[in-house]
């Protein structure tokens, strides 16, 4: 139990769920609940299947839809579970173990039926508005894909802190003022090098896990992948930038693949902490219980911005009038598929009522 406790912890409590929660980022939100609770039920299939195990892929499913707007999003959680399914597939036919992998196949294919009749409600009314290609065509052309990636070196991503604003200023002062403790507090920097050294570990001592063993190259790819443009990778994810059409949408890596990685974290986390608690056991019960409790708490006192009221203070502005206003003029005078364009891009200069405003 100790390994689903702790690892949920660290999978909430981390510096990639405080920058979605800083937007409230509903598709992440939506993929990150959804993509556990299917693989979940996937494996109980693969153990032993039953109809409620399907019925509960299904409704997480329904949460999955939740991201459906908003392409990368959505195509980082499909890949997550597609990658997970064909992981156990390939897996079989190596061993040359044909009944578990028809076994798998099978599976996989009541799973998509199910999947095709929980999600007819909104993929129907997609199919008449053109169909998943729109989401594609009529996504902005603004490439940002290399300031996205200043910020995303190694040593940032594995230790979730690749977002661009805590590095920036805006006004004479930080965008993000919570994160400064985590650039120049000593004893917070350490920290932030101790959670991927836990997972590292956690990874190394799970390798006898089986069913587990999949999360290390998608921790692998969610590395890579949320570097971004950055070096030593850049070029390669440039150029399936350039020349792939599904990949167009990954103009912010770090803030879509990052999910691959808190997910991997929260297993190695959880399964590092009960190794070295069930160790410390045999000597002491009483130390292996304040184990638990240092190991719950530490990701919890790593994101304790998160914990603190004044970090939604972006949220809680008094909208001024020209905002309702401008809607109003725009709604009146704009016909179906008119836009405007604001050719200074840069949102800091465009107002100052708060929020990421000066």
């Amino acid at each position: 139990i100790l390994i689903p406790l702790l690892g949920s912890v660290l999978y909430f409590f981390n510096f990639f769920s405080i920058t979605r929660w800083e937007g409230f980022d509903r598709p992440i939100f939506s993929i990150a609940i959804a993509v556990p609770l299917i693989l979940g039920f996937t494996l109980k299939n693969f153990k032993k299947e039953t109809w409620s195990n399907y019925l509960f892929i299904g409704f997480s499913s329904i949460i999955f839809s939740g991201a459906v707007d908003n392409p990368p999003s959505f195509l980082t959680g499909v890949f997550i579970v597609v990658f997970f399914y064909f992981y156990f597939l390939i897996v079989s036919l190596l061993k040359n173990d044909l009944k578990t992998l028809r076994k798998y196949l099978l599976i996989g294919l009541k799973t998509v039926l199910i999947l095709i009749i929980c999600n007819l409600f909104w993929y129907i009314p997609m199919l008449g508005l053109g169909g998943p290609k729109t989401l594609f065509e009529e996504f902005s052309p603004i490439d940002w894909l290399g300031s996205m990636s200043q910020t995303t070196s190694f040593l940032n991503v594995i230790r979730l802190m690749g977002a661009w604003y805590w590095y920036e200023n805006s006004g004479g002062a930080p965008s993000a003022p919570y994160a400064q403790i985590y650039l120049h507090n000593n004893f917070f920097v350490f920290l932030t090098y101790l959670l991927p050294f836990f997972c590292l570990l956690g990874m190394v001592f799970s390798i006898s896990k089986k069913k587990a063993r999949f999360l290390i190259p998608i921790l692998f790819l969610g590395t890579v992948f949320s570097m971004g443009e950055h070096p030593p990778f850049g070029k390669i994810y440039r150029f399936l930038y350039d020349n792939l059409i599904f990949f167009k949408p990954f103009r912010s890596p770090w803030f879509k693949f990052s999910l691959f990685i808190t997910l991997s974290y929260g297993f190695f986390y959880g399964f590092f902490a009960a190794t070295v608690i069930g160790f410390i056991k045999r000597f002491s019960k009483i130390l292996a219980i304040i184990l638990i409790g240092v190991f719950f708490a530490f990701p919890i006192v790593l994101s304790h911005p998160l914990l603190k009221a004044t970090f939604f203070d972006r949220w809680r502005i008094k909208k001024p009038t020209y905002v309702d206003d401008a809607i109003k003029f725009l709604n009146e005078n704009l016909s179906a598929g008119e836009r405007i364009y604001l050719y200074t891009y840069d949102q800091n200069s465009n107002y100052n009522w708060g929020y990421f405003s000066k």
